[in-house]
């Protein structure tokens, strides 16, 4: 509590604060002005304008980011869909390329048989396992049996995320829902 760190004559004191602070936030503190009536302590999580704690800012804050500066991040709209929490998680993870398909695995230093075990083909990644491995006859079958309409095929070049955006722009919400769901489901 800030209380704690100022004396009777409404003085920060320094001894106290020298203890805990370095030299540049100890002069960061001296230079705040302490009111002359008193105010009550409260809780204040400086890293957002209304006051409030998120995890996110204590990781970007952990991480040494400027949250301030900082641009949206392009998929916050998961968090909007309405689908079931461990959907949107999953998309989270897809969206950051952090599923833990064999591939992922191998560059994270583990020694997974990397092969795709559906086709025994190719390594399994994100792009592999849902755009290009012989799985991708789930999306046919899917469209054949009008569950989804997709009309927009992966291009060989696109990510997975690249292939979901454009996905999300030319799909209804109903569709996109449809489509999230069965991405899990692979």
């Amino acid at each position: 509590m800030v209380s704690h760190f100022i004396i009777d004559t409404k003085e920060w004191d320094v001894m106290k604060l020298k203890e805990l602070v370095d030299d540049v936030h100890l002069q960061l503190i001296l230079a705040t002005p302490i009111p002359s009536h008193p105010i009550p302590d409260s809780d204040y999580w400086g890293l957002l304008g209304n006051g409030d704690f998120s995890t996110k800012t204590a990781t970007w804050a952990a991480h040494g980011l400027d949250i301030k500066s900082s641009p949206s991040w392009e998929y916050s709209w998961i968090w909007h869909m309405d689908i079931m929490p461990k959907l949107k998680v999953f998309l989270w993870q897809l969206c950051h390329a952090s599923l833990l398909t064999r591939g992922t695995l191998l560059k994270c230093g583990f020694q997974p048989d990397a092969i795709c075990p559906i086709c025994n083909a190719n390594i399994e990644d994100m792009k592999h396992l849902f755009l290009q491995c012989p799985v991708q006859d789930v999306w046919q079958l899917a469209k054949d049996h009008n569950w989804v309409h997709i009309t927009m095929p992966p291009v060989s070049s696109d990510s997975v995320q690249i292939w979901l955006s454009k996905l999300r722009a030319s799909a209804t919400l109903a569709q996109f829902d449809r489509i999230v769901a069965l991405l899990w489901s692979i």
